[in-house]
């Protein structure tokens, strides 16, 4: 792997006598993709978010290009180059689509004309130029998806932070999302991605970690992880069994 972007380590995190997170340690090397998976439950969302910085760790420490970022606010680390995506898509919708984008240009533009230039760039690069000016509102599921994804791009982040961006899409536009999601790796910018969908989490990351239980089973590669007993039994066994 290459040098590391992201370490965490002995993350716990504690809702009152609940363990949702307890002593996760993983690195995230600068240019991987990295699939977070696990069965529901198992403290995936605890850990994104804290990565994020939306809630705090109760014990471990994060760090972010060797910088102690464990107490820093969601708007700090995204100043750093740690954007994020919704599990539930949120989007300005009495605002223009390329205004949209121009909320996450500004964090580095702060000239208005600069950051709606930066704003078209990136909505180019995620296919929605044609929609530029059209309000928010007005697009579909997987338009607003694309949109959010825009808007956290925009930021010009070095690490990604992808949570469901597949979800409730056709399988033409999984496809379409898979190759934006390489697109962005090639451009410089590091993803950790939490998906359900198997079939697109697998083909798409260069290692996946899972989680069970609010516990780190196994890290490996998709060969690795799906052939791994520990994960067979946490995972893909509840699946068949439902």
């Amino acid at each position: 792997m290459s040098a590391t972007l992201l370490e965490v380590r002995g993350i716990c995190r504690d809702f009152g006598a609940l363990r949702a997170n307890d002593n996760v340690s993983l690195g995230v090397g600068k240019g991987e993709i990295l699939g977070l998976i696990g069965p529901n439950g198992a403290g995936k969302s605890t850990l994104f978010n804290m990565i994020a910085g939306a809630i705090a760790p109760s014990s471990g420490t994060i760090t972010f290009e060797e910088h102690d970022i464990t107490g820093a606010a969601p708007e700090a680390r995204c100043r750093m180059g740690i954007a994020r995506t919704f599990q539930v898509v949120r989007s300005f919708d009495s605002m223009s689509v390329v205004d949209n984008v121009m909320v996450g240009a500004l964090l580095r533009d702060t000239n208005p004309r600069a950051a709606r230039q930066a704003a078209c760039e990136v909505l180019e690069f995620v296919e929605l130029e044609s929609r530029a000016e059209v309000p928010a509102v007005e697009l579909t599921s997987p338009e607003k998806r694309r949109l959010e994804l825009a808007r956290a791009l925009a930021t010009r982040p070095k690490l990604l932070l992808l949570d469901e961006v597949m979800a409730g899409l056709t399988p033409t536009e999984a496809r379409r999302g898979v190759e934006l999601v390489r697109r962005i790796r090639q451009s410089g910018v590091t993803v950790i991605m939490v998906e359900h969908v198997m079939e697109i989490v697998m083909p798409l990351v260069d290692r996946v970690v899972v989680l069970d239980l609010g516990r780190l089973i196994a890290s490996g590669s998709a060969a690795e992880v799906t052939n791994d007993p520990k994960v067979i039994a946490a995972y893909f066994g509840e699946r068949r069994h439902a």
